[in-house]
């Protein structure tokens, strides 16, 4: 996988998540069925998209930003958001649809948590390993 399909696949993800918001919104609205059947769905997504897509950065992605900076633990961090993702998903796969406040609040974090990761990926990892001055010399 190439940097520029990872910045597409960001780019797709971060469209995704206004879903995420949305779904949050509808909750309430939605008749037990629907809201059985929209949970699914954005579950089904985020297990057959989003997951696999942590474990690509973290076995491609990372280890080349490790290399480039000096560090093994340079990446570290945004390995654990993956970790805090992927435990937000766990719970919003068991989680009762008919609990709406959970679920609300379990879309709206999950929202937030990959929205605020791609920004740092992108910032903190992409753009440096597209950048042919970083790090800079003597740095």
């Amino acid at each position: 996988m190439s940097q520029a399909d990872f910045h597409i696949r960001h780019e797709e993800f971060r469209a995704w998540t206004s879903e995420l918001r949305s779904a949050a919104r509808r909750m309430p609205e939605l008749e037990a069925s629907e809201r059985f059947a929209l949970l699914a769905d954005i579950v089904a997504f985020l297990q057959e998209k989003v997951e696999p897509h942590t474990r690509v950065d973290e076995q491609v992605l990372y280890p080349q930003a490790a290399a480039r900076m000096g560090s093994p633990l340079a990446t570290a961090a945004m390995a654990y958001d993956h970790l805090a993702i992927r435990a937000w998903i766990a719970k919003l796969a068991e989680a009762d649809e008919q609990d709406v406040a959970t679920v609300q609040e379990l879309l709206y974090g999950l929202d937030a948590l990959i929205r605020v990761h791609l920004w740092k990926e992108d910032e903190l990892v992409l753009n440096p390993l597209d950048s042919s001055t970083w790090p800079a010399s003597g740095a």
